[in-house]
Parts: C-alpha cells; structure tokens; sequence
C-alpha cells in the first residue's frame, strides 16, 4: 500500500447507494482493516444515498469535507449528471461536461488548497449492456465527454483515477451484468465488490 499512514482521515463523498447496509465503503474499509491490521484508518461517509452531482456537491462541501480536513478523499459522482443533461432537467446546463468540469474542479482544487488532500475519483458508470434499454445508451454516448473531464482533473491534481467502467466491462466478459446490480446505475453487493476491490488495487 503506498502512501496511507495510520491516522489518516480517509472521507467518501458523492454518490453511495448501498445494497442491504453493503457498500463498496464499508467493503473497502475492511479490505483495509484485513490486510493492513496495524492500520488505524479514520474512514468517513459522507456520501449521499441517493442520486447527486457536482453541482449539488457544491451545497455542502465546506461542512461534508472541508472542515473534516481529509488527508485522503475519494468521490464518486458523474452519472447523475450525465441523466440531467440528456433530460434537460433543471438547471441542465449545470450538467453538461464542461460545466461538470468546472463544478469538479472547484471541488478538488478546495480539497487541495485547504487540505492538502490526496484524491482519488472514480469514473461514473453504468453496469450494462450495450442497446439493453435507450437510456442507457443515451448515457454510454455521452459518457466519454465526461472521461475527458476527469482525465484533465486527474492530471491538474495528480489524482488516482479508477476506470470503473472498463473494471466491470472486464467483468462483464464471464459474468453478465444483472450478476452485479440493483440496476444498471446503482450495484449490488458484488457490484460494490468490485468497486471496493479496484480502489484497493489503485492506491497499493
């Protein structure tokens, strides 16, 4: 493991919908507890249990992370805003990948500046497949315009990056998709499994 030092104040935020009180949170930390038993980790949960974007984000940033002073955060969100921007719902044009990127980038660059925070961001996805419904494939067409936004957020902060959606299409080669959801936004317990599983392997 490189880079985490017992002590450290490890903070979740964005989107985290668990499945029966199983989330890839609660997972990751005890991935970390297991294999690293002299570790004293100070995992936070400051996810929201329902849908979210970085333009919600911004609502409760300061009290949520800020202010918990994290030397590690991890945020998942993106896929929330990729749905509001295709539906025109409101405040739409929030949701569009460039001002996704702005929103996220005044997020991170907070958590940078105040804290001095080590990030990591998962890639929002979807677990289906391709034409399953056309909504989804609504989705998987815009989904690359917001890869970029994190991939430039990734360099500007040297960020961890975790590719989520090219983890489950691996997985999607030997298990098919309703093995590892709720619904193709929101996993199950192997779905958030395999979220777990890939940040432990990102940061080692």
């Amino acid at each position: 493991m490189n880079k985490i030092h017992p002590g450290n104040n490890f903070v979740f935020t964005g989107i985290c919908i668990p499945d029966r009180e199983v989330s890839y949170i609660s997972l990751f930390t005890a991935m970390l507890m297991s294999r690293r038993p002299a570790w004293q980790l100070n995992v936070v949960n400051r996810c929201c249990p329902q849908k979210c974007t970085a333009y919600d984000l911004r609502n409760f940033w300061e009290d949520d992370v800020i202010q918990l002073r994290p030397a590690w955060l991890c945020v998942l969100v993106g896929i929330d805003d990729v749905r509001k921007w295709i539906r025109r719902e409101n405040d739409w044009k929030e949701y569009a990948p460039g001002p996704f990127l702005s929103h996220y980038d005044y997020l991170i660059g907070r958590a940078k500046d105040q804290c001095g925070s080590r990030i990591i961001l998962l890639d929002p996805f979807l677990i289906a497949a391709p034409h399953e419904e056309n909504w989804t494939d609504q989705i998987f067409a815009e989904l690359p315009a917001y890869y970029r936004a994190m991939a430039a957020l990734s360099r500007k902060y040297n960020a961890i990056r975790v590719p989520l959606q090219t983890i489950f299409q691996r997985q999607f080669q030997h298990r098919p998709c309703n093995d590892f959801r709720q619904y193709p936004d929101i996993p199950n317990a192997l779905g958030h499994l395999v979220v777990a599983e890939a940040m432990f392997q990102a940061i080692r």
